[in-house]
């Protein structure tokens, strides 16, 4: 999946993640698609469902 493909599937699975080309310098992206996970304020319980929730997502 290219960076879109991952923040919308994981936004299907009730995770949001942000995009990082954003950051970027060039147009130029990288070899393999790249994203941001938060995870301040969040419980470890939290952490650990959203992490299942991602695998789901991107497995």
């Amino acid at each position: 999946m290219d960076e879109h493909g991952l923040i919308s599937s994981a936004r299907q699975k009730g995770v949001k993640v942000y995009p990082t080309s954003i950051y970027y310098a060039s147009d130029k992206e990288p070899n393999r698609p790249e994203v941001l996970l938060g995870f301040g304020g969040l419980s470890k319980n939290d952490i650990q469902i959203g992490i299942s929730r991602l695998a789901a997502a991107w497995l």
